[in-house]
């Protein structure tokens, strides 16, 4: 399937795959997912190196678009097709035999920062903010934060993050290992191309094998663990709390919780 929401190109052997959606801060509906997942199956062959997923504009993702969630009338369903869309996109990144790298220019939010946890590695922009913002709305972390989140930061951090939902400037990201490498906005395009170069001329079979061994270590269960992520956006999907915390944040107005 097509689609002006994901962009890809090929230029010597680095594929970059932008999320093609500045209006809304490249915000992931269905069809970014499913756009997502057709662009990581053209990186399979052996043209390609290495991936840099990026976002246009000012935002690298802003996570799920609730506008278009909400749009059918039922939310709980609505998170469940779109999350499945998105665990296989995380499975992609991670079984891909070859680095992945996520270029975070700006704002990175809920299943924009899954995706960003997901990848490899991560280049930063001194601009950048992270959020993980699923509670804030009343949902629940997606897109593997809730896996990856724990691995990088420690679960007291990831607690933190989750329950009083802090934003993370680019600086802090660096130190709690979010980030590995914080540069200048006017030097960030140079650097993720640095990097890429720096992957794609290396020894591409050692690297496909250094992450399926840390992948076997570290995430044996990733599959059933995005499909309780899944399963537990549905369940929250069904609350009064998730639809008064979407219903708020749509209409820019504080969230009223009853715990029901």
């Amino acid at each position: 399937m097509a689609t002006e929401k994901v962009l890809i190109s090929l230029r010597d052997s680095i594929c970059t795959i932008t999320l093609n959606r500045p209006q809304n801060f490249n915000a992931l509906d269905l069809e970014t997912a499913q756009g997502l997942s057709e662009a990581l199956a053209q990186c399979t062959g052996a043209d390609v190196r290495v991936v840099v997923l990026r976002g246009s504009g000012k935002a690298f993702c802003a996570g799920g678009d609730l506008a278009h969630l909400t749009a059918g009338g039922d939310l709980s369903a609505a998170l469940g097709t779109v999350i499945a869309a998105l665990n296989r996109v995380v499975l992609q990144i991670r079984n891909l035999p070859k680095p992945v790298v996520a270029a975070v220019n700006g704002v990175t939010a809920g299943g924009g920062m899954g995706l960003a946890l997901a990848c490899d590695l991560r280049i930063v922009s001194d601009k950048a903010k992270f959020r993980q913002a699923y509670t804030a709305a009343g949902l629940v972390p997606d897109t593997g934060w809730s896996v990856f989140a724990p691995l990088m930061v420690g679960l007291s951090k990831a607690s933190e993050l989750a329950l009083l939902d802090p934003v993370l400037e680019a600086g802090e990201a660096q130190r709690l290992g979010i980030a590995n490498l914080v540069v200048g906005a006017e030097a960030f395009d140079e650097e993720v191309e640095k990097t890429a170069r720096r992957l794609a001329s290396g020894p591409t079979l050692a690297f496909a094998e250094a992450k399926a061994l840390m992948n076997g270590v570290v995430m044996p269960k990733l599959e059933a663990l995005l499909e309780n992520e899944r399963l537990g956006m549905i369940r929250a999907g069904k609350t009064r709390d998730a639809n008064e915390g979407v219903d708020a944040f749509l209409n820019k107005r504080t969230p009223v919780y009853t715990g029901s």
